[in-house]
């Protein structure tokens, strides 16, 4: 009976030690292996496991209590190669881990418009340039353009009103009365009418998103100064 008693008291303990988590942190930061500038709002997932998180806008990230041992700790961002990396997680200790990605060779060869107005490749355009695919919307389960514009560098999509779900685009911290939002090259709305607009218009019928950072009144109007969004349709 004893040796009964000891044996559940042993496994009693062992449960709760488990709940408490393991106490072994990752941190470090993405870059882009290109230029050496960090990414913000990069995915970094534990492989196998529910546990992920995003970096910050600096590109530094944090985790805590995750599974002991050898791990495999992915970073992805839209418009970069995935980077897989393998760590061992010790308990009640930090380990870092710096990721690197590689532009993704098929943005490069995209042809975008909205940067110059006329057809160049990604690669070839003055204007930094951020290109989602329909089959990238398809991947992130973007029901509306702003579940769309979610992750992108430089961009952040705020709720404004939790009663009438009104959300707002800031890009580059400008509001959304200072972004373009275009449709096949057109615009289609101008000041705060862009900030409804966007959670109306869904995402079947669209080929690509350009997403063009920084001033572009010269091509678009005083409403471009943070940038334009480019609606492609099929």
């Amino acid at each position: 009976m004893k040796r009964n008693f000891m044996l559940l008291l042993s496994l009693f303990c062992a449960i709760i030690t488990m709940a408490q988590g393991t106490d072994a942190m990752l941190f470090g930061d993405v870059k882009a292996k290109e230029t050496g500038q960090h990414l913000p709002y990069a995915t970094i997932t534990v492989k196998g496991t529910n546990m992920k998180t995003k970096c910050d806008a600096s590109g530094h990230f944090k985790m805590s209590d995750l599974p002991v041992g050898k791990q495999t700790v992915v970073a992805s961002l839209e418009g970069y190669q995935e980077e897989e990396l393998e760590v061992e997680m010790v308990n009640g200790k930090g380990t870092a881990v710096y990721f690197k990605l590689d532009k993704d060779a098929l943005e490069l060869s995209q042809v975008v418009v909205t940067g110059t107005r006329t057809e160049h490749f990604v690669k070839n355009v003055p204007i930094r340039t951020e290109v989602l695919t329909s089959q990238a919307l398809k991947r992130k389960n973007a029901l509306n353009l702003y579940d769309a514009l979610e992750g992108i560098p430089g961009i952040r999509v705020e709720q404004q009103c939790q009663f009438c779900n009104f959300s707002m685009v800031r890009m580059q911290g400008l509001g959304a009365e200072h972004t373009q939002v275009l449709l096949d090259g057109e615009p289609v709305y101008s000041g705060l009418a862009g900030v409804y607009g966007l959670q109306q218009m869904g995402t079947n019928d669209i080929d690509r998103l350009e997403v063009v950072k920084g001033a572009g009144s010269a091509l678009y109007g005083s409403s471009a100064v943070a940038g334009a969004i480019n609606i492609i349709s099929k």
